[in-house]
């Protein structure tokens, strides 16, 4: 069948063939769907016969080499914490630069977070119980995170570095984090988070 189809493509012309591909296309992205679907309905007619528990979460292998994401899953964070943070890490439009400082021990993880509009960016340090971003005058990017972060959460006393933003990473205060994270993500994509 497929042999038949590959040869009516080659031999038609270039309308036929996009025609074909564009037919071709949509036939993958329904049957991904279908596929899709039919695991949702599989695991659901599964999960009542299941007698081991399903765990909650399956994190991913740490690779050899590990990536930001990586580095932060081992952080143990709250799931939803891990997302709002990988979904951060994951917009294009962000870099993430890994910061070298004395002070800084190589176990720590922190990075300057910057856009191709705004080179100077801020700096975020992700800590095992809180992430903590650095003030940065002048840089649009942390003006904008600023705005979401004013009046909702503290800045650093003890324990971390004095005038520091501290985003709870754990405890009931952590909802606070994922909503901030969450619409700065928004933020940068343009959509409108007023209202």
């Amino acid at each position: 069948m497929y042999e038949k189809a590959k040869k009516k493509t080659i031999n038609a012309g270039a309308a036929n063939r996009e025609k074909a591909k564009r037919a071709f296309e949509g036939f993958c992205k329904r049957r991904r769907e279908l596929i899709a679907e039919a695991f949702v309905k599989w695991v659901e007619e599964l999960a009542p016969k299941l007698t081991i528990p399903v765990p909650v979460r399956v994190e991913p292998e740490a690779r050899v080499d590990p990536s930001l994401q990586d580095q932060i899953r081992r952080k143990d964070y709250p799931d939803e914490i891990e997302d709002a943070v990988i979904e951060l890490v994951a917009d294009r439009s962000l870099r993430f630069k890994l910061l070298r400082r004395k002070q800084i021990s190589k176990e720590d993880l922190v990075r300057r977070v910057s856009s191709s509009s705004d080179h100077k960016g801020f700096i975020i340090w992700f800590l095992d119980d809180q992430l903590e971003v650095e003030p940065a005058p002048s840089s649009a990017l942390y003006e904008k995170l600023e705005r979401l972060m004013t009046e909702k959460v503290p800045r650093a006393k003890k324990g971390g570095n004095p005038g520091n933003w501290v985003l709870p990473g754990r405890g009931e205060e952590s909802e606070i984090t994922v909503r901030i994270l969450i619409e700065f993500a928004q933020v940068l994509s343009g959509v409108n988070t007023e209202g």
